[in-house]
Formats: structure tokens, sequence, C-alpha cells
């Protein structure tokens, strides 16, 4: 787990990517991950002073709670995505 949180340095997109990139390669993980993941990732990292991991985890259960909403809204009752 990286810790991005660094007292006195700017945060920069760059930094993030490098970091999620070596994340993928340790763990295994071969998925796309595109600019708006990662820009979403950021911004929880930033506004709520988490580690990328803990604001992965956030992101995934605020779309477990959100998607089936937004299903049931346009009709469509399904609440797994494939």
């Amino acid at each position: 787990m990286v810790d991005l949180r660094i007292p006195g340095k700017p945060r920069l997109m760059a930094d993030t990517q490098a970091v999620h990139a070596q994340e993928q390669e340790s763990s295994g993980l071969k998925r796309a991950v595109t600019p708006a993941m990662l820009e979403a990732i950021d911004r929880v990292v930033a506004d709520q002073n988490v580690t990328v991991t803990e604001a992965v985890r956030r992101l995934i259960t605020y779309g477990d709670l959100v998607y089936p909403l937004v299903q049931a809204q346009h009709g469509g009752g399904s609440s797994c995505v494939a």
C-alpha cells in the first residue's frame, strides 16, 4: 500500500498514475484504468485525506449503493454490472 500524502509537497496526477501502475503490477491486477477513474481516486485521496486503497474502496462502496438506484430510475431493474 502506498500513501500519497506527503506533507508540504503538491500532489500531481502524474505521481498518482505512477503509483497506480506500480500497485497494479505488484498486486497482479491487469485492468484498464481510465483517466476519469484516476481523477476520481485522486479527488477522494485529496478531499478525504485517505490512501489510494481506501479511496478505491470508498468509490466502489458508493457505486454499489448508487448504481441500483440509477438503474431503477431508468427502468432497468438490474443491480449487477456486466
